[in-house]
């Protein structure tokens, strides 16, 4: 079975979006002795793996083919010009036991995934791929270090807008065995929102999402107490610049797949914040 273990953001600040998830949640930095790089800033709640990703110009690689998009910080190469991938969540991480039957069943599948691997620079990941929504996947066969447990705020789940929910839950669960835990759907707006899990990580798949950013839309993160974390993000005003919004405390209604309580933190990223967490 796949776990997801890990989500990459990218930012302009690497450092201070590390921070702020120190200060709200206790996260630690997880340091890489093998990876040498000023870029990568991985902080973790003990079980997932979170890597302020920074945004940088240089090292851009060539875009291979249709399934190999990969936008990572230093963006990549199409048709002689360097895009760049936006700030934002921008792809998550399963651990596998067994890459190599990963592989198999991505190959069984039609049109086939063959998915590349990643540079041997000291970066945790063996390989990635775009699945069948174009959402960009990392596999490893080795831990994402999470770092030291922190039983108080946990990330524990994750969602992506899509367009054919049925049809992606059906690709997770073939090859990554990801289970169906729920559905809800609201044919007055045509919202369907299948939900799944690997044990540990609740997955939501949204159709017709409230939020309007493709691919990897939000991170859940179960806490003790949701107040709590409302008085923190209080004392969040040091990571914000000039003339950005303050961050607190938002509620969805009712009708939203997703949890009642989030905020947005200083990339603008939606955290959604539950005290009885996901259905696994």
């Amino acid at each position: 079975m796949g776990r997801i273990t890990h989500m990459a953001m990218c930012t302009k600040n690497n450092r201070r979006l590390a921070r702020f998830y120190k200060t709200v949640f206790a996260w630690e930095e997880v340091w890489n002795p093998v990876q040498n790089s000023p870029f990568a800033y991985y902080i973790g709640d003990g079980y997932f793996n979170l890597n302020c990703l920074q945004i940088r110009p240089g090292g851009a690689r060539e875009k291979q083919s249709s399934n190999v998009g990969h936008s990572r910080g230093a963006g990549v190469v199409v048709e002689g010009r360097v895009i760049l991938p936006e700030v934002g969540i921008n792809h998550i991480g399963f651990q596998v036991d067994d890459l190599a039957e990963a592989n198999r069943k991505l190959a069984s599948l039609k049109p086939a995934i063959t998915p590349v691997a990643s540079p041997p620079d000291g970066r945790y990941e063996d390989q990635r791929f775009l699945d069948p929504e174009v959402n960009d996947i990392e596999l490893s066969q080795r831990v994402w270090d999470p770092g030291p447990e922190k039983k108080s705020a946990a990330a524990r789940h994750v969602a992506f807008g899509a367009a054919d929910p049925d049809r992606l839950a059906e690709f997770y669960r073939f090859a990554l065995d990801m289970k169906p835990v729920g559905r809800v759907e609201a044919k007055d707006i045509g919202m369907t929102a299948v939900y799944l899990s690997d044990g540990t990580m609740n997955m939501a798949l949204v159709k017709n999402s409230p939020i309007a950013k493709r691919g990897v839309q939000l991170l859940g993160i179960k806490v003790e107490n949701i107040k709590e974390i409302g008085e923190r993000l209080q004392q969040s005003a040091e990571f914000l610049y000039s003339g950005e919004p303050p961050i607190e405390l938002r509620e969805r209604p009712a009708s939203s797949p997703y949890k009642a309580v989030y905020f947005k933190d200083p990339d603008g990223n939606e955290i959604d914040l539950s005290e009885e967490g996901w259905d696994v």
